[in-house]
């Protein structure tokens, strides 16, 4: 199942010049290149790297968060291996019929998300923290798996497209404490898609905002699972930011987003 998650992330990486992408920036900072064949393109937070790049950096010591194909997390300076310039390894041959048939899927590119780091001056716990989930459509949208615990309080939520049909806009609305689910109103099972959840108002200022895909509940447990498997992967990632981990996580979910529609 990992070999599933890592060809769902990188099907959608997007921007590799030759053939699938072989890593992926989640941070950095400085000025990082990558060098091949005698030509340099720059580098930033979201954007691929290829099999047989070399990476270097202006400062030497720069920042970089870089996760590989295979699931490895690389962040320097502080990793051993990031003596410069850092070689991009050539990418596995995928070992399975599902992971080959997920390298074939369009290419896309999300950016990463722009993450609240630091709590208002005096605030205290916010009510509930948003996670990355699945949740299925309904009458009622039960937003359980995207929430840390029942909200202690009333709660305002903003839920905005990333990735969705045309004509599905931003929703805003209130989850009434201790409640975990709240009426679709105008959001129709035609509107399922990627979307941004985040709080709004004092309360919720010092949550991460989490990537949610709505699915047809049919779809719901298959895409659970490999999302599940992929937050498996950022557990084991030590030194790892939590932007990083949710920016991996956001890549998964457009990822199992294009899965389920090549299977209509």
């Amino acid at each position: 199942m990992r070999s599933a998650v890592f060809a769902l992330l990188f099907a959608i990486a997007g921007q590799a010049q030759n053939g699938p992408a072989a890593g992926y920036i989640l941070k950095c900072a400085g000025t990082w290149t990558a060098s091949q064949n005698g030509q340099d393109r720059p580098l930033k937070a979201g954007t691929p790297v290829n099999p047989g790049e070399k990476l270097h950096s202006n400062p030497p010591d720069a920042l970089l968060g870089l996760v590989l194909y295979d699931g490895t997390y690389l962040k320097c300076p502080s990793s051993d291996k990031c003596k410069q310039p850092i070689q991009i390894p050539a990418r596995a041959q995928a070992q399975s019929t599902i992971s080959a048939f997920l390298d074939r899927l369009q290419n896309r590119h999300l950016p990463p998300v722009a993450f609240v780091t630091s709590r208002g001056a005096g605030a205290g716990p916010p009510p509930v923290e948003l996670r990355d989930a699945i949740v299925a459509s309904g009458p009622m949208l039960d937003l359980s798996p995207a929430l840390s615990t029942m909200p202690s309080a009333d709660v305002h939520l903003y839920l905005e497209p990333l990735d969705a049909p045309p004509g599905c806009g931003a929703v805003l609305f209130k989850l009434a404490k201790s409640a975990h689910s709240v009426e679709a109103g105008d959001f129709q099972p035609k509107c399922n898609g990627l979307y941004q959840l985040s709080g709004t108002g004092d309360a919720m200022e010092g949550t991460y905002a989490a990537t949610v895909l709505v699915v047809a509940p049919g779809q719901q447990l298959r895409a659970s699972r490999l999302l599940e498997d992929a937050r498996s992967v950022t557990a084991q990632w030590q030194s790892a930011g939590e932007d990083e981990r949710r920016t991996f996580l956001r890549l998964t979910l457009g990822g199992i987003q294009q899965n389920l529609q090549s299977a209509k």
